[in-house]
């Protein structure tokens, strides 16, 4: 969760990473007082295409006492989306694009159609597409706020076994 006033320098092209969303104990999201881990707390550079979504994300930002880049208005404690919430909106959204879908019977005994997406994917590809652009393990880690490399190795293996597979069957005798 960013604070517009704090956490974001466009001049200087920098995200700070200094909290995170968590849950009280009703389960309800919350404003956290840090990350989860001290490595997540972290400065992120800022690339042409990210800085563009955030100067578009805060031309429309709803004024919040919490100083939320991302403000829900409907939750009156804190502010935030609910992550139910958001996972809902992906899974509407991969249903439209038919992305990731599956058929499965409801309980109603009725087959119908679903998709797997939701938001740790995200980060999950975000993490396989750097590997796959080969930026540096060590590099990657940083930016995911792994405190352990053998949490960001774990995407340097898919991508070597995606290499693999594509090698194998563009040279079936491999």
């Amino acid at each position: 969760m960013l604070d517009y006033t704090k956490d974001i320098d466009l001049e200087k092209g920098i995200v700070i990473i200094r909290r995170t969303q968590t849950k009280d104990t009703k389960g309800k999201s919350r404003i956290g007082e840090s990350t989860k881990t001290f490595s997540g707390q972290r400065t992120i550079d800022l690339n042409d295409i990210s800085r563009k979504a955030l100067v578009d994300a805060m031309n429309h930002i709803i004024p919040n006492k919490f100083h939320l880049l991302f403000y829900n208005p409907t939750n009156k404690q804190y502010g935030l989306y609910e992550e139910a919430s958001i996972n809902s909106a992906l899974k509407r959204a991969g249903l439209k694009l038919g992305i990731g879908l599956y058929e499965e019977v409801n309980s109603k005994g009725k087959k119908v159609t679903r998709t797997d997406i939701h938001t740790h994917m995200l980060r999950g590809t975000f993490a396989t597409r750097c590997a796959e652009a080969k930026i540096a393990p060590v590099v990657l880690k940083e930016i995911l706020g792994h405190s352990d490399i053998s949490s960001t190795q774990v995407y340097m293996q898919f991508q070597d076994e995606s290499l693999k597979n594509v090698y194998k069957h563009a040279h079936p005798r491999a």
